[in-house]
């Protein structure tokens, strides 16, 4: 599936090999085609598993990547106001510049279930998305995103610890250019 978001990049969701995995990623594009970065995970059953991050050059070349550790899972049978943490280690690798550095940090995300919605948008129902909330970086707010069964991340924003939508933070799907 290839789509275009809000903040005008396109995206090509791929089934592909990361860390010797058969993962999928959601691959965001340059404006020349060439590839930005792609998260990847994998789905079995009801464990989410976030694998890293890869990023390239601007000629599309591999130039880092961040790998996570195996206790990065989200177990998906969670019931709405569910919280979970997660904790794991993130070894991130650069490349660019003829010379490779790693670092590596712990990372705790904590993220809460709030349900699911059926939401539409760019022509197409996407029935049951599971929306999840994270603490925001800014006091106050919290991050949103809704996640779709065998497609990823539809769309994201930004709200008050209301859940009130902060203007100019939404980034959802505007255009399905190819499906299957």
């Amino acid at each position: 599936m290839k789509f275009t978001m809000t903040n005008k990049y396109t995206y090509l969701i791929v089934q592909e090999m990361f860390e010797g995995v058969m993962a999928y990623g959601e691959v965001e594009l340059r404006e020349n085609g060439t590839r930005f970065g792609a998260p990847f995970h994998t789905l079995n059953g009801n464990v989410y598993t976030p694998l890293g991050i890869a990023q390239y050059s601007d000629r599309g070349i591999p130039d880092g990547k961040d790998v996570y550790s195996k206790e990065a899972i989200i177990v998906l049978n969670m019931v709405p106001g569910q919280t979970v943490v997660s904790n794991y280690i993130n070894t991130m690798t650069s490349t660019s510049n003829g010379s490779a550095t790693t670092r590596i940090e712990a990372v705790s995300d904590e993220i809460t279930f709030a349900g699911f919605e059926n939401i539409t948008m760019a022509g197409r129902t996407f029935a049951n998305t599971c929306k999840l909330t994270t603490p925001s970086n800014v006091k106050g707010q919290m991050s949103v995103s809704w996640v779709a069964k065998e497609f990823g991340m539809v769309r994201s924003e930004e709200q008050t610890i209301q859940g009130v939508p902060l203007a100019g933070t939404r980034n959802e799907i505007v255009k399905i250019l190819s499906a299957p």
